[in-house]
């Protein structure tokens, strides 16, 4: 099968390739929904500073990088499909060639909805490269399934887990 080269954002062999799944228990509509609505995913991506709808299937998309520095790009919508699956890939012209998809599957028995984050990048070099290895870090897949778990917590309970606040449990002073 030939691919059309013209609307691949990152080729064949080339960069990192992240999958992860989390079954989830709301209903794939409910998922899609919050999904789909560009405010809300900065809510469980912490990377994500903004996602702006720019244009029919465009988006522009904000990012915030270890050490303070920003990234920018737009991204076209490849597949929508209501409560079903989401995919984009970046245009061109992106400092980081970037694709992905989530899917949204009844998970068995009835019980809730499994959700299927795939992302696919290629990190560039210099600086803004070093940036973004870190912000994946040296396992991608844990980065991302800790994406999926925090949007998990988010969807069953209302709020992303944190320790913000927390005390530590030491004696005030003691350790200091």
């Amino acid at each position: 099968m030939k691919t059309n080269l013209e609307r691949v954002s990152v080729p064949h062999n080339q960069g990192i390739h992240v999958a992860r799944a989390v079954t989830i228990n709301r209903s794939a509509e409910d998922l899609y929904n919050f999904w789909h609505e560009p405010g809300n995913l900065p809510k469980v991506i912490g990377y994500i500073d903004t996602i702006e709808i720019v244009g029919e299937n465009r988006a522009h998309w904000k990012l915030k990088l270890p050490g303070g520095a920003p990234l920018e790009f737009d991204v076209e919508m490849l597949t929508d499909v209501p409560n079903e699956v989401m995919s984009w890939r970046s245009l061109e012209g992106a400092p980081v060639q970037n694709a992905g998809s989530v899917r949204f599957k009844p998970a068995p028995a009835g019980k809730g909805t499994e959700v299927h984050l795939t992302i696919e990048f290629v990190p560039p070099g210099g600086i803004l490269g070093e940036a973004i290895l870190k912000l994946f870090g040296v396992a991608p897949n844990q980065y991302v399934g800790q994406m999926l778990r925090d949007f998990k917590a988010m969807m069953e309970t209302g709020e992303k887990p944190t320790i913000q606040g927390q005390t530590s449990g030491r004696e005030k002073g003691k350790y200091q």
